[in-house]
């Protein structure tokens, strides 16, 4: 389903929400889902992205329906659906499991199966498993070639998702094609200047530009800018809306409102509408499994502008998929200065440990008896055996040969326990240091008034992070970031 866009981002790879048709629910006679359950709740949580609200949803009505129950197989499709959006794999596996079993025990295909497929091609697709995830986009095609009335919404959201995939493939000739035959069934469908068909363009304007067609992928991303910048989404208010509302300005090269450069050795992406420029680069936190997006607005317009008036994210796409949540800064910082206490504690217990070997050589005739005996351990400890100290006191160990004894004696090295205890200070102190500028650093929803410019980083559960997607929401847009670029 395309909802997954906006969530998982898998649109890491292609960058886009497509509009989807209201779900066409297991039918009985005359009686549909919507007359049986409560005009259809879950199915508005999933279109406006509430994820969690419709897991809930969902599960509450599937412990309330009889297992016969004709729209069990909806319920259970829109259970996984809601899981698969919210990342967790695995549950989703076993759920679409189920919804597999149910809504293919049906004697007839519809639309209700072809929503089945795609689900299941998103799935193996967040999975890695690209070959099962064409097989299932492709059986969910057939599908509604096959019904009498398919969703044409959803079958546009199908062949993105053929395109994306031959993308994945590194088969840019393929992706293309699926986009474009997506993009002729969405103007059919929609006319010209939809927020999905823009999408599409862009999508096409990478893959021609990485085929080598500059010129003809530079209208493509004229085009898709063009329909975006109309709608001003960046100066309005966020208002809560279906996904396929969203607009959305992904970073492609190539395009003519994307830019990049190196600041301090960093990779950083910028992107501008409507007079709004954003810039992002990614960074580990230091002493963390952490990382951060360090972010810059520019308000060049003379509207106030929202940032985060909902919450931004970072998805993981490689080696696997997975959203990783946002880290409250001052939860960080404690983490961070705990950590650097800790180290100090132990570099200042090692320290006091330090000691070094005083050696001492004396010359003289044996006694009656040969040389006199040489003890280690001398002080409060006593003899230890085989000539080594035990116990408190300095220790001593010894040798001799001929009329020479050399004595051996390990004493406290001040002088290292120092370097030790000065080690253990600037460790502590760097840790509260870095505490501090997280801390300072750390940005949440404000306004930015025309004309000026704020600058922050936001921090992420996520580790050694090479590939992802940022996503940060700007007025009634989210302007979505790609590392690599794409």
């Amino acid at each position: 389903m395309q909802r997954i866009f906006s969530s998982i981002a898998l649109c890491a790879l292609m960058a886009m929400s497509c509009q989807a048709a209201p779900a066409q629910p297991a039918t009985n006679g005359n009686t549909t889902t919507t007359d049986v359950l409560p005009a259809g709740e879950g199915e508005r949580a999933l279109d406006l992205g509430e994820y969690a609200r419709a897991e809930t949803w969902f599960a509450n009505q599937l412990k309330t329906v009889d297992k016969n129950d004709p729209n069990r197989g909806y319920l259970q499709t829109g259970y996984s659906e809601a899981l698969l959006n919210l990342g967790r794999f695995a549950e989703a596996a076993k759920e679409y499991k189920k919804a597999d079993s149910i809504v293919s025990s049906q004697k007839q295909p519809d639309e209700l199966t072809a929503r089945l497929y795609d689900g299941l091609s998103w799935l193996n697709h967040a999975q890695g498993k690209l070959d099962a995830a064409e097989s299932y986009a492709q059986q969910a095609v057939k599908t509604r070639q096959a019904i009498a009335s398919p969703s044409k919404p959803l079958m546009v959201a199908t062949l993105t998702h053929l395109g994306v995939i031959m993308e994945a493939k590194g088969n840019l000739s393929e992706a293309t094609k699926y986009y474009k035959e997506a993009l002729g069934q969405q103007d059919l469908m929609a006319g010209p200047g939809s927020l999905t068909a823009a999408d599409l363009q862009e999508d096409i304007g990478s893959t021609l530009r990485r085929l080598g067609d500059i010129n003809k992928a530079q209208e493509f991303f004229r085009a898709a800018l063009q329909t975006k910048l109309a709608r001003n989404a960046s100066l309005a208010p966020f208002n809560p809306h279906p996904y396929w509302e969203t607009v959305t300005y992904p970073f492609f090269d190539g395009s003519p409102n994307c830019n990049k450069r190196f600041e301090q050795g960093v990779q950083q992406e910028i992107i501008t509408a409507n007079g709004v420029t954003v810039a992002v680069s990614l960074k580990p936190v230091e002493a963390s499994k952490s990382t951060q997006a360090i972010v810059i607005v520019q308000n060049d317009s003379q509207n106030q502008i929202q940032f985060l008036p909902i919450p931004p994210s970072l998805t993981v796409t490689k080696p696997k998929i997975y959203i990783a949540p946002q880290v409250d800064a001052t939860k960080l910082a404690a983490t961070i200065e705990k950590k650097g206490d800790r180290k100090a504690s132990w570099v200042r217990f090692w320290g006091n440990q330090a000691t070094q070997t005083m050696t001492t050589t004396s010359i003289g005739q044996p006694g009656f008896f040969g040389y006199p005996p040489v003890y280690g351990g001398y002080g409060m400890g006593g003899m230890g055996m085989g000539g080594m100290g035990m116990g408190g006191g300095y220790n001593s160990w010894g040798s001799r040969s001929g009329n020479m004894s050399i004595m051996h004696t390990s004493v406290p090295d001040y002088a290292a326990q120092q370097r030790a205890l000065q080690k253990a200070a600037d460790i502590a102190q760097q840790a509260h240091q870095n505490a501090d500028s997280i801390k300072v650093a750390s940005l949440g929803p404000t306004s930015v008034p025309g004309g000026q410019q704020i600058s922050g980083a936001l921090y992420f559960d996520a580790e050694k992070v090479s590939d992802a997607i940022v996503r940060i929401p700007i007025g009634n847009a989210v302007y979505e970031f790609n590392f690599p670029p794409k």
